[in-house]
């Protein structure tokens, strides 16, 4: 009996042994989005993005009412900022729901130790949180879309929802400071802009924690490919040529997979094979049958198309002796005693060799019926 009653006991000092932290939910101020900019050498300027949960009076007449506040402030660090903001709000600033942090390009380009210790330390922040670079951090969080008002759920929409998009991915805290600690130290964040709508698109590629360079458009699709070894939803309008002389402009759209093995360490050669899916989008004429002949003709365009790309965006990464694939990394798990990461980005990934082969294969047609067909009785 009494060993029941300790037990008893102990379980009850468990269970209230965070009451000291707990808050009820009107004690809590829910931080949902995180803006930092940099204003000079030595000013940081932080901004918070919560939720607005009280509604307009009724009766009040034609009132503006926004779904969420920003508060902003600027301090010499994070942490002054950060206590600064929390002396402006009535309840204790929570992060347990924070969804996003947007980066300036300015501080990218200056470094963001500061702000991956910042985030770190901060407790609950999710490992899961979103990562994004923007070059207007204040207009990015009080931007208000047609289709989401809150900027913060707005950015995590789009990426939970698989948008089809070859251009940019969702980079989650957890996965950039993995990147960050492989032998390259190298990593990508998205970018965000806005203009007349919220806009996601492009790598911002970062070395040792310092923005250094930018894979737009197909290059940061490509780059999926070469980390991810997957990529959807590649789309291509290309001049195809025909048998009856001639070309035709058609447009496709690819899913793509990639496997990677090493050739040779000295120097470092790769085979990587890319198998994929041709799904047919447009046909620029109703004179052109999609026939056998035309499909492996534009196959033969597709894959000089492809290769070309993929070599132009890993050419563009040895030009500036970054490697954010982790091609290194590879090398250093099968040979990693004579593996050296400096000599690896300076001297071996610039003339590292690349033997791709394609294989490709029609997965639709686009066709759901022939427009011109002979009607059959009256």
């Amino acid at each position: 009996m009494i060993k029941k009653i300790v037990i008893g006991l102990i379980f009850i000092a468990f269970l209230t042994g965070c009451l000291e932290d707990s808050k009820e939910i009107d004690q809590r101020t829910i931080v949902l989005g995180m803006g930092i900019d940099k204003i000079d050498e030595d000013e940081i300027q932080l901004s918070l993005q919560m939720p607005v949960v009280v509604r307009p009076v009724e009766g009040a007449g034609d009132i503006e009412h926004s779904e969420f506040v920003t508060f902003t402030t600027s301090a010499p660090s994070l942490w002054e900022a950060l206590t600064d903001l929390e002396a402006q709000t009535p309840t204790v600033l929570f992060f347990g729901h924070l969804k996003t942090v947007i980066i300036s390009e300015r501080l990218a380009k200056d470094g963001i130790d500061e702000v991956i210790d910042f985030i770190d330390r901060r407790s609950p922040i999710d490992n899961q949180v979103h990562l994004l670079i923007a070059s207007d951090v204040e207009g990015i969080l009080n931007s208000e879309s047609q289709l989401v008002f809150l900027p913060s759920l707005y950015i995590e929409r789009f990426f939970e929802a698989e948008q089809k998009l070859s251009r940019t991915d969702i980079v989650r805290l957890f996965e950039y400071r993995r990147d960050m600690n492989m032998v390259s130290k190298s990593a990508t964040i998205p970018l965000i802009y806005t203009e007349n709508n919220l806009t996601i698109q492009n790598f911002a590629v970062l070395k040792d924690n310092k923005m250094v360079d930018i894979l737009y458009g197909k290059e940061a699709g490509f780059s999926r490919l070469l980390k991810d070894e997957e990529l959807r939803n590649v789309n291509y309008t290309l001049p195809v040529p025909t048998t009856e002389g001639g070309d035709i402009e058609i447009s496709v759209s690819l899913h793509l997979n990639s496997d990677f093995n090493v050739l040779q360490y000295q120097p470092p050669k790769f085979n990587l094979n890319i198998d994929g899916k041709i799904e047919f989008i447009h046909l620029k004429t109703e004179e052109v049958e999609l026939t056998d002949e035309l499909i492996v003709a534009l196959k033969k365009e597709l894959k000089k198309v492809i290769e070309e790309d993929i070599l132009h965006t890993i050419n563009k990464m040895q030009e500036s002796h970054i490697e954010p694939w982790l091609f290194g990394h590879r090398i250093w798990v099968e040979e990693p005693e004579d593996f050296d990461e400096e000599q690896w980005l300076n001297n071996e990934w610039p003339m590292t060799e690349f033997v791709i082969n394609i294989d490709l294969e029609v997965e639709k047609i686009g066709q759901r019926g022939m427009l011109d067909k002979i009607k059959v009785g009256r």
